[in-house]
């Protein structure tokens, strides 16, 4: 479990924060209309970010079991193991409807009574054989 905290958070670091900051952070403004580009990794960024902070305190709990302070201990671990691998699926989950919505569907069309624009064709000059 260490292991996979450490790469989720370099993970976060290097690739989520970037994302999030290119592809959702220009896009906020008063009218949102819970636009699924930018909702989706808003939801799955808090998801996320619950549940990689919860798995952190977790493994660190079970590094530091004998010396850490009774009041930061949880009593029974397993449910806030549970409830930490369902935010992760879930997590993950969103985070494959992220890339659906931003790179396997097409992007709406603005305007779909503007006529594509043509490019008229060449005439061909006559020869001297005609």
């Amino acid at each position: 479990m260490t292991t996979v905290v450490i790469i989720n958070w370099i993970l976060i670091g290097f690739l989520m924060l970037v994302s999030y900051r290119e592809g959702v952070i220009p896009y906020l403004s008063a009218e949102f209309n819970a636009d699924p580009r930018v909702a989706l990794p808003i939801i799955h960024g808090v998801i996320g970010f619950t549940a990689q902070v919860l798995a952190t305190y977790l493994a660190l709990r079970m590094w530091f079991e004998k010396v850490l302070p009774r009041f930061v201990m949880v009593r029974n671990i397993k449910v806030f193991m549970r409830l930490t691998l369902a935010m992760w699926i879930i997590t993950a989950v969103l985070g494959i409807a992220i890339y659906a919505v931003w790179y396997a569907v097409p992007a709406q069309a603005g305007n779909s009574d503007v006529s594509p624009v043509a490019t008229p064709e060449l005439a061909l000059a006559p020869t001297p054989e005609d």
